[in-house]
């Protein structure tokens, strides 16, 4: 799986020209911080990220339907730098705080994690991976739903024989500092200090949870050995959140901006219901389907 979200990722990401900073993926959701150049690129990017991944996975378990989302698709903006520290180290906080593993070093998931550590004081960092563009048609079902570590490389080695032409994944850590002015190495260092003191603090709270609940980790061995599809129930069902802020101030000029785009959308929205498709959209509107324009019984 790990294989095929990494081709998933490069794939997407060459599509759309996105700057991929930091991504975590868990069993029932992923994070990415990423660059994009216009709110059309970030709904594309998400959309297309979303099919591919419902494809492969409805490959490797043999099924003609699957729906594996559940919600609307939530793209959250950071406003300013606080911000980003806060939600990335939250991000790689998180399997700690799923009860998952003790701490970020334990997760055997796929994640930007190694990257980042590896670049903690370069501003212009870039890992680059090359990874198989795999095509659906020779992505093989899975005998079972839970694979030993063995069936797991003979199915990469099968991948690896059938699909040859090569993309290329860049991560680039820090790229995303260049938005908040940051220029030199040194503060990019002072930053992602900031950063990881959060995230081990994070760290440790969900450790303290653990001992006064009596709970243990899963750990990485279970979770490497998970079935794919295991059931879940997902715990939050509050407001989804659309920003980050670290100001009142801006929180509030965020929301009123968002509350405008609402207001746009539900026009647009509006006058589709009356049969005026050539409506434009806002920027980084997910449209409804589009009602069908003929009726096929006619002819």
């Amino acid at each position: 799986m790990k294989l095929l979200i990494s081709c998933i990722l490069a794939r997407t990401q060459r599509d759309f020209k996105v700057d991929i900073c930091h991504h975590l993926w868990q069993g029932n959701h992923p994070h990415i911080v990423a660059i994009l150049k216009d709110a059309d690129q970030a709904r594309c990017f998400y959309m297309e990220l979303q099919k591919k991944l419902t494809d492969a996975i409805k490959r490797l378990l043999g099924l003609e339907y699957l729906n594996i989302w559940a919600g609307t698709p939530r793209v959250i903006e950071i406003p300013d730098l606080e911000s980003a520290i806060k939600m990335i180290a939250y991000y790689y906080a998180n399997p700690a705080a799923a009860h998952l593993v003790e701490s970020i070093e334990q997760y055997p998931g796929l994640s930007s994690w190694n990257d980042f550590g590896a670049n903690m004081d370069k501003l212009s960092a870039v890992v680059v991976y090359e990874y198989p563009w795999i095509h659906l048609p020779t992505i093989p079902k899975l005998p079972r739903r839970s694979v030993s570590e063995t069936q797991d490389r003979h199915i990469v080695d099968i991948l690896l024989s059938k699909n040859k032409k090569m993309h290329r994944l860049e991560i680039k850590p820090n790229a995303w500092m260049h938005l908040f002015n940051i220029t030199t190495d040194k503060e990019v260092a002072s930053v992602n200090a900031r950063i990881l003191a959060r995230l081990r603090h994070n760290e440790k709270v969900c450790q303290r949870w653990r001992e006064r609940k009596g709970w243990k980790v899963l750990g990485g061995k279970a979770l490497y050995e998970q079935p794919i599809m295991a059931p879940h129930t997902p715990k939050k069902h509050g407001r989804r959140i659309f920003c980050i802020a670290a100001t009142k101030q801006l929180r509030i000029a965020l929301i009123k901006e968002f509350k405008e785009f609402c207001a746009k959308c539900r026009e647009c929205y509006r006058r589709w219901k009356l049969g005026d498709y050539l409506v434009q959209w806002p920027p980084g509107a997910f449209l409804p389907p589009l009602p069908p324009l003929a009726n096929a019984v006619e002819f």
